[in-house]
This record gives C-alpha cells, structure tokens and sequence, in this order.
C-alpha cells in the first residue's frame, strides 16, 4: 500500500508566457498543472504576470485579463482544495497595475498591487499605494505574505533595501509566495554585458539567482519561501527598446529560511512544476 501524502506540500509553476495570449498561456499551464501529482497541496504559486507576458509599452497594450485570471485561479483553488496565488495586471479605471491575486478554494479572492516597480513596470504600470501584505486567512495556522520580484529589491534600488523582509519578518509571516519575471540582465544593458551574462553555466546562473534572492531575505527567518520564475524570452521591441530579447531566469525554487536550507529548484530554462514538502513545523 502507498504512503499517505504529506499533510502540507506546496507548489511552484514555471512557464513561459505566450506573450500577449493569456488563453494560450493557461492552456500551457493546466498541461503543466495537470500532468503533476498535487495531492496534499495547500498552496500553488504562478510566475509575475503569468499569462500576459511581462514587456509592454503602453499600459493600453496590456490585456485586460483580470476577471479570466481569476476564474481560472478560483477554480484551480477549488479542484486542489488548496490556496493559488498568480501574477496578472489588475485594471483600475485609468491605472493598470502589476498585482497578484490569492484565490482560495472557498471562492474568496485578495489581490496585492506591486509596491516596488522595476525600470520595465515603468512604461505601463502604477505603483501600488498600499502596503506589503500577510494574510492571515488564507492557509491554517499559517500567514501567507505576497511580494513580487522588484519588491525584493530596495526601492527603486535606493536605501538600504531590505523592506520587503523586514515587513514579513514583523508580521509574523510564516510562508512567502513570491511571483517574479527576474532577467538575467537589465533590458536597457549594452550588448556587451548582454554577452557576458548569457556566457555564465545555467548551474552557476541558477545558483547565483537563488543566492541573491537569499541575500535580499536575510531580515526575514521562520519562513518558507516560495518562488514561482517564468522562463524564455520576450523581444525588447514590446518595450520600444529596439532589436534583441529580454531572458527570464527560472530558477523557481522553495526555500527555508530558518536554516537556509534550498528544498527544491527548477533549472534556468525549462517549464515545470516543482512540489516541495514543506518542514514539519509548517505541518502541525
């Protein structure tokens, strides 16, 4: 007879975009989500911007795909008996903003606007105006905090940094889900660098993508963090940049904070879904 599952196990999603078809991009997802054991999973989390794609120019060229996102989070939430947290631009009269959405198997819904805004936000997205968030009714005996990708940075890559941790860290943040779209280098960067960055081993890419995330967390202990990274690429043209593509980094991992222990990775490259046990103490 096979063991039971694990009482608590989460997910992330790493996939690659089709860049402006959200429908095409959920189809590459339920393939992905569908052909993954999820039994005893209480949490599955997507990449920044999951089915949009990531590069737009305008904020009037990012698709309105909010209400679809939703449905299909609520759902998924429902089918796994479990939380689904997703990145998708959230519409707001005249603003759009980088958010994520938390749907829970119950049908409830939060989303959380990005604070942080990276150089590519800049041209299409709105700053969000309200604080980082911990939620405390999303999965039992445990707060589940929200961030994604720039929010880990200092702001604008001024100060000191560390807000994002320092936040979790005083609310009592116990997992993090992490959306992001992490390149490998800054889409404005001469070719040169461009070259340089692209010569690095995946596995010393990988390894120094995780590092730095641990760095940027070194406030925040007591903690599992749970990243979801797209993989590919998106031409620099859907930025008004010219010739050449902006390459995501994967990399999507679990990891524990409280020991600094890796529980699990994806490569640089490739789409799949990892599924992590979480640690005991994240059990009881």
């Amino acid at each position: 007879m096979s063991a039971a599952p694990p009482r608590g196990r989460v997910a992330c999603v790493q996939l690659e975009p089709v860049h402006g078809q959200p429908d095409a991009s959920r189809a590459k997802c339920d393939a992905l989500l569908d052909s993954t054991p999820l039994d005893g999973v209480v949490l599955i989390v997507l990449p920044e911007m999951a089915f949009t794609g990531y590069l737009f120019d305008a904020a009037a060229r990012v698709p309105r795909d909010a209400e679809q996102t939703q449905r299909w989070c609520v759902e998924r939430a429902r089918r796994h008996g479990c939380v689904v947290v997703c990145g998708a631009p959230r519409h707001a009269g005249n603003n759009v903003y980088n958010a994520q959405l938390v749907a829970r198997s119950d049908g409830t819904t939060t989303w959380y606007d990005k604070r942080h805004l990276y150089d590519a936000d800049e041209a299409w997205c709105t700053e969000g105006a309200n604080p980082f968030q911990s939620l405390g009714d999303a999965i039992a005996d445990e707060r589940l905090g929200l961030g994604i990708c720039m929010d880990i940075n200092p702001y604008r890559f001024t100060g000191p940094g560390g807000e994002l941790a320092s936040f979790h860290r005083d609310a009592g943040t116990s997992i993090l889900a992490f959306s992001s779209a992490w390149c490998e280098n800054h889409p404005s960067d001469p070719p040169s660098v461009v070259r340089r960055e692209r010569g690095v081993a995946p596995a010393a890419r990988q390894r120094r993508t995780i590092q730095g995330w641990l760095r940027r967390l070194e406030p925040l202990e007591n903690c599992i963090f749970v990243c979801a990274d797209r993989v590919g690429r998106e031409p620099l043209t859907c930025l008004g940049l010219g010739e050449g593509d902006c390459v995501f980094c994967g990399a999507s991992c679990v990891l524990d904070l409280a020991t600094g222990t890796l529980l699990g990775a994806l490569s640089t490259t490739e789409e799949g879904v990892l599924v992590v046990d979480l640690p005991d103490r994240h059990c009881d």
